[in-house]
């Protein structure tokens, strides 16, 4: 059997080679593809032969629509996430020339599944444009889609043939499927009690293929290759820019020793180009209307003398200057970096769009309010809001209903033993990703 790994991180390859090496023991022959400068680099650097080949610059390329089988509502599908990313970015493009990456990416899998006679393929995340052309392309072809994607509790993977969070097969499953969960009792307090360890794995970091000045040097490579060929307008300072406020959010912003208040709703904040947000939040695309609908919703419906706690996210630290909304909302207590887990232990109640902090808030027996779509917004479990209209009433059940323990105990029971496996990029091994070559082996 032959599967193919679709890379499109540095961080990828190293990942998923802890797997294909156990794999390859079984009989299973391995191919790696990737397209981007640092992802073909790390993948050169395992040892492995990279695809295509001669890596094939797509911009300017002369295909068409004519060229693809994929009707013109699957293609603004394919490109919806890159497009509305780059606008968010504030760099413009036009939707065609998405359009022929597509259809040379879309040309390129019918070529290489065929010619390779693969029969899975293993991806991370599933809206990027490669992988979301990889596994459509794949999906026609009757060759087995594994999604990964990490987990909502720590040190934990999300490997689905369905796809993951939202478009996972999480996604639908109802009050009464959890409430026939039977527990093992030995097990679970077995897992809480030490919960607190497996959050911080003693495994050694995986520091992945590049150092840290070598990652800022590929960084601006991949940026000055790749981007301007795509995006003739980008200019340098806009790259060196992205790269000061990497080094900024690294190395100079400390952690926050505040006081919390006695009685404090938490918002935590989510990364705004990420497809939680783009693609699975119909209602609230920036953290902006978050805080400004949450705010409003917690002033009516909460009791006197509440307050308002916002964690910035730690990928958008640097990247987004919420100053001026600061300023906005005074008696907002404000934190760019805190302990996540402190800050929900004494937190009243949680207001997510559909963060995976919401699983760890029910997993200390937090009531949880969702504002998007969310594998985890189950009825009894957390108060999901479709009508923003309905916030405030939403605010009032959380702080004043019962929490129903039993059953959320049987949700996290479920998602940690018998849909997630153990293992994560920042700590993998073999041996650490044994439950997740498992998990592939019997998916195929």
């Amino acid at each position: 059997m032959n599967i193919a790994f679709i890379c499109t991180g540095e961080f990828e390859p190293f990942f998923y080679e802890c797997m294909a090496k156990r794999l390859e023991k079984e009989g299973i022959n391995i191919f790696y593809v990737g397209f981007f400068l640092d992802t073909r680099r790390a993948i050169n650097k395992i040892n492995r032969c990279c695809y295509p080949l001669k890596a094939e610059r797509s911009a300017g390329l002369s295909y068409t629509f004519n060229n693809s089988c994929f009707s013109s509502r699957e293609l603004d599908d394919i490109i919806r996430y890159d497009y509305t990313r780059l606008k968010a970015n504030g760099i413009g493009i036009e939707k065609g020339k998405l359009i022929n990456k597509t259809v040379y990416y879309e040309s390129f899998f019918n070529d290489f599944y065929s010619k390779h006679d693969i029969k899975a393929i293993v991806i991370w995340n599933s809206f990027p444009l490669v992988v979301n052309v990889a596994w459509r392309v794949a999906a026609r072809m009757n060759i087995k889609n594994i999604f990964f994607e990490n987990g909502p509790l720590p040190n934990t993977l999300m490997i689905d043939t369905k796809g993951i969070n939202y478009q996972s097969s999480l996604a639908g499953k109802t009050k009464e499927f959890y409430e026939n969960v039977t527990v093992d009792e030995v097990k679970w307090q077995s897992f809480m009690s030490s919960y607190g360890d497996k959050a911080k794995p003693s495994r050694e970091k995986n520091k992945g293929i590049m150092n840290y000045p070598q990652k800022l040097y590929y960084a601006f490579l991949m940026r000055n290759h790749f981007y301007r060929n795509l995006f003739p307008d980008l200019t340098d300072d806009r790259i060196g820019q992205s790269l000061c406020k990497k080094i900024r959010s690294q190395f100079f912003i400390k952690e926050h020793r505040l006081n919390l208040p006695e009685h404090f709703i938490f918002l935590p904040f989510q990364y705004p180009y990420d497809t939680q947000i783009l693609i699975n939040s119909p209602n609230i695309n920036t953290m902006e209307l978050f805080l400004r609908t949450c705010h409003a919703a917690v002033r009516k419906g909460a009791p006197s003398g509440y307050k308002i706690v916002v964690k910035e996210h730690p990928d958008d630290l640097g990247r987004t200057n919420y100053g001026r909304l600061r300023k906005d909302f005074p008696d907002v207590i404000w934190f760019k970096k805190y302990d996540i887990e402190s800050l929900i232990d004494k937190a009243e109640a949680i207001i997510t769009i559909n963060s995976s902090v919401g699983v760890l808030a029910l997993m200390r027996h937090k009531p949880v309010v969702t504002l998007g779509n969310s594998f985890y917004n189950i009825e009894g479990i957390v108060y999901n809001v479709n009508n923003l209209d309905k916030l405030v009433e939403a605010v009032k059940q959380a702080l004043e209903g019962p929490l129903n323990k039993e059953l959320i105990d049987k949700f996290v029971y479920y998602l940690r033993f018998e849909y997630l496996v153990e293992g994560s990029p920042r700590y993998c091994n073999e041996n650490s990703l044994h439950q997740a070559y498992e998990k592939i082996k019997s998916i195929l």
